[in-house]
């Protein structure tokens, strides 16, 4: 479950987390929260390219996803890519049904 993965991450196991995350997606190849988180879980552990290749395939699967556009912004924010960033926080201000704006505004 990506929920658990997330919850791994943030108590710093981020090799939990990489396994949960490949568990959800070896049952569903399709689930763009899984490739989001495991964007966060790459970033996390320095390998941006993956982290990269994982977002994109995020918003692929999913391109009105506000939680995986901040999760990008954050990860591009985090690289000082800080254009790319902003454009990823505004898309997911812009999703209608977004419920975390505050978390995106900070």
């Amino acid at each position: 479950r990506p929920e658990q993965g997330h919850l791994e991450l943030a108590q710093g196991q981020p090799q939990t987390a990489l396994d949960e995350a490949k568990l959800a997606l070896a049952a569903k190849p399709d689930m763009a929260d899984a490739y989001s988180l495991l964007g966060l879980i790459h970033g996390a552990l320095g390998d941006t390219r993956q982290a990269e290749d994982s977002f994109r395939r995020a918003l692929q699967l999913a391109p009105t996803d506000a939680d995986a556009m901040h999760n990008y912004g954050w990860f591009l924010c985090n690289q000082r890519r800080y254009p790319e960033s902003e454009a990823q926080f505004a898309a997911a201000l812009a999703q209608p049904e977004y419920r975390d704006s505050a978390r995106t505004l900070l």
